[in-house]
């Protein structure tokens, strides 16, 4: 059974450092530098904003980590990734399961551009369990003033952000919120 156990902001349950070490694990180990923030600010962010990160359970052992954005028309998954050990038995399709049975408003997410086999089995995955790849351009912001801005495609649920204005919306709020970049 898998479940999200709230890593911050709140801590939902007992954690121990062996965790929080998983957790960082994977996320550095999934994302290259210019698709994350240090992992040490994630705690901050989640006091401050309205940020969620969680580590993956599947049948009481740490899978995975995903995190969120709850915004007031969509949420955003900032990032989700499960260990490479666990990587293509099922649990990615049984994580999304859940959080379509979870999250009532739209999820909207970021994918690398469909250059390689593996950023085109992700989008697969995604669509396969739900998602629509975006016809739209999207750049993704840089964390910080040193790492280059990212091109990327936005994939969401239940036929949001169809429309060049809700594409438009989406990515001024994740912009702005995410990653506090205003266009010029």
């Amino acid at each position: 059974m898998i479940e999200l156990l709230e890593l911050y902001p709140k801590k939902n349950f007992k954690l121990d450092h062996s965790q929080e070490d998983f957790a960082k694990f994977v996320y550095t180990e999934s994302f290259p530098p210019e698709e994350r923030r240090p992992f040490e600010l994630l705690r901050q962010i989640a006091e401050e904003k309205p940020f969620e990160f969680y580590i993956i359970q599947n049948e009481n052992n740490s899978v995975g980590i995903m995190s969120f954005w709850n915004f007031d028309k969509f949420v955003y998954a900032e990032h989700f990734a499960l260990s490479p050990s666990t990587r293509g038995n099922g649990i990615g399709t049984k994580v999304l399961n859940k959080i379509h049975s979870d999250i009532i408003k739209p999820i909207v997410l970021e994918v690398e551009l469909p250059t390689n086999t593996i950023a085109q089995r992700r989008i697969k995955l995604y669509e396969r369990n739900g998602f629509a790849l975006l016809p739209y351009h999207y750049i993704q912001p840089p964390y910080s003033d040193n790492m280059p801005c990212v091109e990327m495609k936005l994939m969401t649920t239940r036929s949001f952000g169809n429309s060049k204005e809700e594409f438009k919306i989406i990515k001024e709020i994740i912009h702005r919120e995410v990653y506090q970049y205003i266009e010029p």
